[in-house]
């Protein structure tokens, strides 16, 4: 009877974080994506500014991902990604600046992911 207890608390839990799983979700006035990246473990760094690399990363990811959402083509999210990486923005970027990140999730020993919360709808760009 415990067992079963603790069975059914364990899957209370994981239902309530069942949407981090999925790339995009929409939320009641915000679409969450999930951006990813990996690291390079630069051992004369401290791992925290490592993990701060990551995340800066993973942004740029999740970012592609929104810009992505507002092309016909899911490919476009790879062009947003590298016109992200050089530094290319146009009149989305308060969109994209005011994202929050909401969680942090290291993944030992190199990668990391963000939890990210847009509030401007992309089909409106």
């Amino acid at each position: 009877m415990v067992f079963l207890f603790l069975n059914v608390c364990q899957i209370d839990k994981k239902v309530n974080r069942n949407y981090y799983i999925y790339d995009f979700f929409y939320g009641e006035n915000y679409l969450q994506i999930i951006g990813e990246a990996k690291f390079q473990d630069k051992s004369l760094r401290p791992y925290d500014e490592n993990l701060k690399e990551c995340i800066r990363e993973a942004k740029i990811h999740s970012d592609s991902k929104w810009l992505g959402v507002t092309e016909k083509y899911i490919e476009s999210q790879r062009l947003w990604y590298d016109r992200l990486k050089s530094n290319y923005y146009s009149l989305w970027k308060k969109c994209l600046d005011e994202a929050t990140i909401k969680e942090v999730i290291p993944i030992f020993p190199n990668r990391c992911k963000i939890i990210v919360h847009y509030y401007c709808d992309p089909q409106k760009w």
